[in-house]
């Protein structure tokens, strides 16, 4: 009978770090930041390497991260219409012989493309403590458009309609500010405080 055997798996370092957000926008006074801050903890943990634990203290903690949230903006969407006809082949039974018999549907439909476009400037400190340490700053001037597709005035069979691509019927929700800030951090900012801590923490 063999014996199998089993890798037992070095637990996580718990790091403690501080996280401080400040922003005088006035279109981020809906944002909850303490949720906000969780979301960053979440993403700067991606990468597996330590445990971060959020504490309240700055002296005592091992990491301190500032980020100041500066000129956010989200412009009301962008709205661009057109009118398409489609055609598809489907099946509509079978001849004597069994064989499957094709007629050609239509329909025309009015195409609405939303475009959201939306920035922040978000300025960045991050400081580990310890030996030999280490100290980033950069800032992060990020842009990012919100994109939507939904169709309209569906005239003719509707079947002929493409589903994966124009299944949304109806216009969609105006993405959240919440949602907004968190796409605008995670496009280049978190992912780089994410590599600069992993490095670190690698060696």
């Amino acid at each position: 009978m063999g014996c199998e055997v089993t890798k037992n798996r070095q637990p996580e370092k718990v790091v403690s770090i501080a996280i401080s957000i400040e922003t005088r926008e006035p279109q981020l006074n809906s944002v909850n930041l303490d949720v906000y801050t969780y979301k960053v903890i979440d993403r700067l943990e991606d990468f597996n390497v330590v445990d971060l634990d959020l504490v309240d203290e700055r002296d005592t903690a091992e990491i301190v991260l500032n980020i100041t949230i500066d000129r956010f903006t989200a412009f009301p969407p962008e709205q661009r219409v057109s009118r398409r006809v489609f055609r598809r082949n489907i099946q509509a039974g079978t001849d004597k012989n069994g064989r499957p018999v094709y007629q050609t549907i239509t329909a025309s439909a009015d195409i609405v493309q939303l475009r959201t476009r939306t920035s922040a400037f978000f300025i960045t400190n991050l400081v580990i403590k310890g030996t030999p340490g280490k100290t980033f700053k950069r800032n992060f001037n990020s842009n990012l458009n919100l994109d939507n597709v939904y169709v309209t005035n569906i005239r003719g069979d509707s079947r002929a309609l493409d589903p994966s691509i124009y299944s949304a019927t109806m216009p969609p929700m105006e993405p959240l500010t919440d949602d907004i800030l968190l796409a605008l951090s995670n496009k280049e900012m978190l992912d780089r405080l994410s590599r600069e801590i992993r490095s670190y923490y690698d060696n």
